[in-house]
């Protein structure tokens, strides 16, 4: 960042006060985090994807909530656990059954066959569920899509080191990914939670307008 500043720019920034931008930028947008979070539990479907992650040596897991309104990042030591969901549509229920009868019995003798039918019990009540909730998308693309930029972020920087590098982490992978979903200028945005720190006013939240 300091080279890249330099050539662009021409500014001499110390590594620390970089540190320290970086640190505030990411305090500022501590709302913008939370909002979302709170926002979670209310939600009647949330389409979920997640990825490995890297801390100090440690492993982690990354999950992104992808919703109408925000797209949210979260760091945290285990994987996301799966949500209940109410029984299937008394039509549904025969096909569903008859479809793990065939994955269990009708298995090709392939090694990626026989990892599908061992994993298909545990996870055949979830398939049809875009069936039963209005609104839920058949597929998980835009949580993949949400992702493919925490990836690339991992593949590059190697994951974090402390609690203050995942939280920073998370905020700025949130607000990206939201303001993208929303057309949104990512700089102008960025300015307004750093003004509201600075005057001690209400901040500026990722949500967009009803």
């Amino acid at each position: 960042m300091r080279h890249l500043l330099r050539e662009t720019c021409r500014p001499r920034i110390a590594s620390d006060t970089l540190v320290q931008l970086r640190q505030k930028v990411s305090r500022s947008l501590q709302p913008s985090q939370d909002d979302p979070r709170r926002q979670i539990p209310a939600s009647t479907s949330v389409p979920i994807d997640e990825s490995s992650h890297r801390e100090n040596g440690q492993g982690r897991w990354t999950s992104v909530f992808r919703v109408p309104r925000f797209t949210l990042f979260q760091i945290d030591p285990n994987r996301v656990p799966a949500t209940d969901e109410a029984a299937s549509r008394g039509e549904l229920i025969a096909q569903r059954e008859q479809l793990a009868r065939v994955a269990a019995e009708r298995v090709p003798e392939t090694e990626l066959a026989g990892n599908l039918a061992h994993r298909f019990p545990r996870y055949a009540n979830q398939s049809p569920r875009f069936t039963q909730v209005s609104g839920l998308e058949p597929t998980n693309n835009a949580a993949e899509q949400a992702l493919r930029q925490f990836v690339i972020d991992r593949n590059i920087t190697q994951g974090t080191r402390g609690i203050r590098g995942r939280e920073g982490c998370e905020h700025i992978w949130t607000t990206i990914a939201t303001c993208r979903q929303h057309g949104r200028g990512l700089r102008s945005f960025r300015e307004q939670p750093l003004l509201a720190q600075l005057a001690d006013t209400p901040p500026s939240l990722l949500r967009p307008a009803p």
